[in-house]
Formats: structure tokens, C-alpha cells, sequence
């Protein structure tokens, strides 16, 4: 995934664990990748 998305696999696993916030190019890039809006991947607040 981390490859298919251009970032590295250091990266991904942070956002994961919750040690690093994703940025909206992130949230972007793996929506487009699963093909789902931003909303449907991650927890977006107003």
C-alpha cells in the first residue's frame, strides 16, 4: 500500500499507530487508491 501511494512504509505504519496525523494529500492519495471518498476512510471533524 505504502508504495502504491508514494509514501514510505515508516510513514504509513505512524498514521496507523496514531503517532503521526495524515496529511489531506495522505487522505487523498488512499481514498483514490480504494477508490472511496475521504469521508468513508478516515474520521474527518469540522
Amino acid at each position: 500500500l505504502a508504495a502504491a501511494i508514494g509514501y514510505s512504509t515508516k510513514t504509513v505504519g505512524r498514521i496507523e499507530r496514531g503517532d503521526s496525523t495524515p496529511s489531506a494529500e495522505f487522505m487523498l492519495r488512499i481514498s483514490k487508491y480504494f477508490n472511496m471518498l475521504v469521508e468513508d476512510v478516515f474520521h474527518v471533524e469540522d
